[in-house]
């Protein structure tokens, strides 16, 4: 394969396919799933053995990007959902996680077109803010800061609700008002990282510090976020409604290999 530029650092290596969604998230759902596999919701009938990937990054940053997937799934991700935990602590590494998988998704939509025109330039000035504070080229994200929710333990009342906050990912870019920001959706866990940010008076509590954190017990949702989850879960019920007849025997067969292996 051809040396290419780099989408993180710019320089000229060969390019190793990257992950939008982290690896380890999609390998979690596959273990901790009754069958073994995995589904995409706009095509419920077909399963999918992984998540999208890009030819985007060199070995060095890939590597990067690897470390901080790693404290976050060995630190904060697999302990809080073993030990049903509103409230963790966590360091430096956090921030550069949320930032790299929010940078990765927001590139994501600008190559595949998926974004206004209207926002080109402030879609650049992000990527490009987000870009150097990866590298260590700027001391923090500025305004386009970064937050995290804690889905563990979340009071809900319907199961789609349920679903979609611990079995589910998902991400968009969403515009709130004079609001934009990149939104993803990991089980258990939502990471949002702001273009644009005018109601921060809200947001204190789940803006991701720079360093060391303690992160709170209860955090309230944005009113618009939580409606916007809700429609989310009803649109995943559905889809699920939606699988044929020959899917759910195949579901159904999958558990009953599990239960005969279980016996045995």
């Amino acid at each position: 394969m051809q040396p290419s530029i780099c989408k993180l650092c710019e320089s000229k290596f060969k390019l190793h396919e990257s992950h939008i969604i982290p690896r380890f998230i999609y390998k979690w759902l596959k273990k901790t799933s009754k069958t073994g596999h995995l589904r995409i919701m706009n095509k419920i009938n077909h399963r999918i053995q992984d998540g999208y990937k890009k030819l985007w990054l060199c070995q060095n940053c890939e590597t990067l990007f690897g470390k901080w997937e790693k404290y976050f799934a060995e630190q904060i991700f697999i302990p809080v959902i073993k030990n049903n935990s509103a409230q963790f602590l966590y360091n430096e590494n956090l921030i550069k996680f949320a930032v790299s998988i929010c940078w990765r998704v927001l590139l994501f939509f600008k190559e595949e077109n998926l974004l206004k025109p209207s926002i080109s330039s402030l879609t650049n000035s992000t990527l490009n803010n987000w870009s150097n504070f990866i590298q260590n080229n700027i001391a923090n994200p500025g305004c386009n800061e970064v937050h995290l929710y804690n889905l563990v333990g979340y009071p809900n009342d319907s199961t789609n609700i349920s679903i979609y906050l611990s079995r589910t990912i998902d991400f968009d870019v969403i515009f709130f008002g004079n609001d934009i920001f990149v939104y993803i959706k990991l089980p258990f866990f939502i990471i949002t990282g702001y273009l644009n940010l005018e109601s921060k008076s809200e947001l204190r509590e789940s803006r991701i510090k720079l360093s060391y954190g303690n992160y709170p017990k209860k955090i309230n949702f944005p009113g618009d976020l939580w409606r916007y989850i809700n429609n989310k879960a009803l649109y995943t019920e559905q889809c699920l409604n939606n699988l044929s007849d020959e899917q759910q025997s195949k579901i159904l067969q999958s558990l009953r290999k599990i239960s005969l292996s279980i016996s045995n």
